[in-house]
């Protein structure tokens, strides 16, 4: 299910008690596949409390990332639809239904990557279409219809 910019896409069905569930389970995810190491998602949540949620950057959507030194091993793009959103703590833009994580090896790898999400968040029904993709295929679809 790549896309341009992501490497796995999927909807999830999992009811998460709280924010930090919801990066613990991506973190396993990134961790049994080798992207980074589990300390990555320490630091994420770490810096989640820290800043006060500031990973979540729009309405309904978190970007979850920490700076490479942290034990990212690729560079790696992930989106995960929340069936069930979660409260993050962010005072305007909870509750967060879409979690974008990465890691990246070093400052500059991800650059081009921001840069095409920026895009498809700037991009008029981009999020509404979102919202209607009920399944993995669906949602990568509407991804990459956004991509171009």
């Amino acid at each position: 299910m790549e896309s341009k910019i992501f490497r796995d896409i999927r909807v999830c069905g999992e009811h998460f008690p709280d924010w930090k569930a919801v990066v613990d389970y991506v973190g396993e995810t990134f961790v049994a596949k080798g992207y980074a190491k589990r300390e990555y998602f320490e630091y994420i949540k770490k810096d989640m409390v820290e800043n006060e949620a500031y990973m979540v950057i729009v309405p309904h959507f978190a970007l979850l990332h920490s700076a490479p030194e942290h034990g990212a091993l690729e560079n790696v793009f992930h989106f995960m639809k929340l069936e069930h959103p979660v409260e993050f703590g962010h005072e305007s833009n909870d509750p967060v239904a879409y979690v974008i994580t990465f890691t990246s090896v070093d400052a500059d790898s991800h650059i081009a990557g921001i840069s095409l999400l920026a895009g498809m968040l700037m991009k008029e029904g981009f999020v509404e279409e979102l919202s209607r993709a009920g399944s993995d295929e669906s949602l990568a679809a509407c991804i990459r219809k956004y991509e171009e």
